[in-house]
């Protein structure tokens, strides 16, 4: 082949190289942006709540009905799948994340003990945020990703954009070496539960996995208000965070290398 023509190959597969990449942050920036802008929409028009969990409540249950009509519009084929999962791998691979949901629960039933009152907040709010986030990060953003990206970038992209997300917490007042360390935390749980959703094929198992998680989590902290200020948790939060990391980039490149994707 000429030199000419081997230049030419090699523009044309740069420029679509670089196709691919701003299509990936699109899929990254667009759902990050319109959840900001929700955000600050949310501020600006939404009643004045004292109490942080009932403000989250609120927050998450108008964001649902935004969801839930982004669904209805895009269809099964950019917001992933809504079947069962298959089979019971993805139980295991979902790792140290149970050991993680499971740990905290001595403290979540002696906090309920002491706040029944605020279970059905707790459970409301953790039931919003599991479908919300899921739906975005692993429906819209992984699905997106997958359509153009190796397995392994668009879990690390739809993880990170995931961390992002919880920049949010800093305009509530979070103290921010806790919000770095959830940022990171978040990173690696989206990356277990995005290897859980491509193993299992189904957005379920990681809606049930992040609901647990947060409601045994803001009842053995007693509350969102709460979870966002306890600095001396930072460190093992940003540590787990890193494994949980690694764990899920690891599965999903062996998922996607015995050719196991269900999603």
């Amino acid at each position: 082949m000429p030199i000419a023509e081997l230049e030419e190959l090699a523009e044309e597969l740069k420029s679509d190289k670089a196709r691919i990449w701003i299509f990936d942050l699109t899929w990254v920036v667009l759902p990050l942006a319109l959840l900001f802008a929700f955000d600050i929409a949310y501020r600006a028009y939404a009643p004045a709540i004292a109490d942080a969990d009932v403000n989250l409540l609120l927050y998450e249950a108008i964001l649902l009905v935004a969801v839930a009509g982004a669904l209805v519009i895009a269809g099964k084929k950019l917001t992933g799948a809504w079947r069962m999962p298959q089979g019971f791998a993805w139980l295991w691979i979902a790792g140290p994340l149970w050991l993680a949901v499971f740990t905290p629960i001595g403290a979540a039933l002696e906090m309920i003990a002491q706040q029944p009152q605020k279970l059905i907040v707790w459970v409301g709010v953790s039931l919003f945020v599991a479908i919300n986030e899921e739906v975005i990060f692993r429906g819209f953003v992984l699905k997106g990703l997958l359509r153009k990206s190796g397995t392994v970038t668009a879990v690390l992209l739809s993880s990170f954009a995931f961390g992002l997300l919880h920049l949010l917490n800093l305009l509530e007042g979070g103290e921010p070496v806790l919000i770095g360390a959830q940022i990171i935390s978040a990173m690696g749980i989206g990356a277990v539960l995005a290897a859980v959703t491509l193993r299992s094929g189904s957005l379920w198992p990681a809606i049930v996995l992040h609901f647990l998680a947060d409601v045994i989590g803001l009842a053995a902290l007693g509350g969102y208000g709460e979870a966002i200020q306890t600095v001396e948790l930072a460190p093992a939060v940003a540590i787990s965070g890193a494994v949980f990391l690694a764990w899920g980039t690891f599965w999903a490149w062996r998922i996607s290398r015995a050719g196991k994707i269900a999603y």
